[in-house]
Parts: C-alpha cells; sequence; structure tokens
C-alpha cells in the first residue's frame, strides 16, 4: 500500500498547480509589458515624415477611452473611414480606468488598429498604481513635442497645446471632463476645446491653414 503513496502525493501537487494557475491572475501592476513599445517615438517620426511639406493638415482628437474599449473600437472603426483625408490621431489621455498593465496594452491595441499614425498622452487615470511605468514604456516619455507641418504641438501628460506657426499660443486640447466643449477659460482670447469620453461617441476633427483653423464636432 505504502508504494503508491508518492504517486498519490505528485497527484495532489499537480493538483495544486493547477488550480493556482486558475485562481491566480498576473497581477494588474506587474508593468510586465508585451507587445510593442516607444509609440510615441516611432509615430511622431511619422507624422513629421508624411507632413512636412503640408501647409494644412488635418487630425483627430479623441479622449477618455478608460474602459469603453467597445466604444475605442467604433471610434477607431469610424476615424478610419475618414483616414485619407486625416493626417494623424491625439488621444488626450485616461486610456486606462485604473493604471493596470493590461489595462494599456489593451487600448494600444485598439488604437494600433488606426491606419494613421497616433499619440496618446498621460491621463491622471494612467498615474494610479504603477500606470507611470506602464506609459512610458508602452508610449514614451509622458511631456514631448513634435512639429506637424508647420504647427509645434507640446503634450503635457492631460493637456496637449499647439502653436500655430510659431507666433504664440493659441488654442488647448484636452480630455478629462467626459463632454465636448469650447471656453476661453481665462479671458485672454486663448480657447480650451475639452473633447467628450469614448462611451459619448464624440470627437473632434481639426483643420489646420496657413491663415487659422477650425473644427467640426463628429458623432459616431
Amino acid at each position: 500500500m505504502h508504494k503508491i503513496i508518492p504517486y498519490i502525493l505528485a497527484a495532489c501537487c499537480l493538483c495544486m498547480v493547477a488550480s493556482c494557475n486558475t485562481v491566480f491572475d498576473v497581477h494588474p501592476y506587474d508593468v510586465q509589458i508585451d507587445g510593442d513599445r516607444n509609440l510615441n517615438v516611432t509615430n511622431i517620426q511619422k507624422i513629421e515624415a508624411a507632413v512636412k511639406s503640408k501647409d494644412t493638415i488635418r487630425f483627430a482628437m479623441i479622449s477618455d477611452s478608460h474602459q469603453w474599449l467597445d466604444d475605442l473600437k467604433s471610434e477607431v472603426n469610424d476615424i478610419n473611414r475618414r483616414s485619407d483625408s486625416l493626417d494623424f490621431v491625439i488621444h488626450c489621455g485616461d486610456l486606462t480606468d485604473f493604471g493596470a498593465t493590461r489595462e494599456f496594452q489593451c487600448t494600444r491595441d485598439h488604437l494600433q488598429k488606426l491606419k494613421i499614425p497616433f499619440v496618446a498622452l498621460l491621463g491622471n487615470h494612467d498615474c494610479l498604481g504603477t500606470g507611470n511605468q506602464s506609459y512610458q514604456k508602452i508610449f514614451g516619455n509622458p511631456d514631448f513635442s513634435f512639429i506637424a507641418g508647420k504647427v509645434k504641438f507640446v503634450c503635457l501628460k492631460v493637456f496637449n497645446f499647439y502653436t500655430h506657426q510659431f507666433p504664440g499660443l493659441m488654442c488647448c486640447l484636452y480630455g478629462h471632463g467626459h463632454h465636448t466643449e469650447q471656453n476661453d477659460i481665462y479671458g485672454d482670447g486663448i480657447i480650451y476645446y475639452q473633447v467628450a469620453n469614448a462611451a459619448k461617441h464624440q470627437y473632434y476633427i481639426f483643420t489646420i491653414t496657413p491663415t487659422d483653423y477650425r473644427y467640426e464636432i463628429i458623432e459616431f
């Protein structure tokens, strides 16, 4: 009888290992990133090269996809329908709800289905847990800038600023508020454009020409 004990013990050990695999998951803040990294730098190179000689540029502005991945998927599909007339996409932050590594990777995978290059900013939700570290591995430095045509975009975490032909600051693009509005917040002529979250099914398209800029609110 005693000869079968090792086999019984081995079987019990296997059961324990199997149950561990089903009960426990990878820690949500482990910062173990699979797939593409440093996407902002890669996409900025594409943007700058593609629009270097353009006098007019067009881009989509989205934000706050959080946990609404199905809505983000629909948003990406809608942008792709218009991709022939757009140069790039700016995601203004809150890529995640809790800053979890898997959230970042899922959002990245959805954004990578865009037919045009994109950059993504760091939002306040993205700073939870080890979100800062996951963001930096996947997207890069949270403060960055790039030049598209004759326009300089200065991206600072949640906010995105741009100057037109470098005469000075003209407007601020941002998310976080979960609805779409336009305000001269400080009464100094600088317009702040806030975009809705993905669940509201709205985003902006901006067109910048040598003399002015305009925007459209797209519903999808």
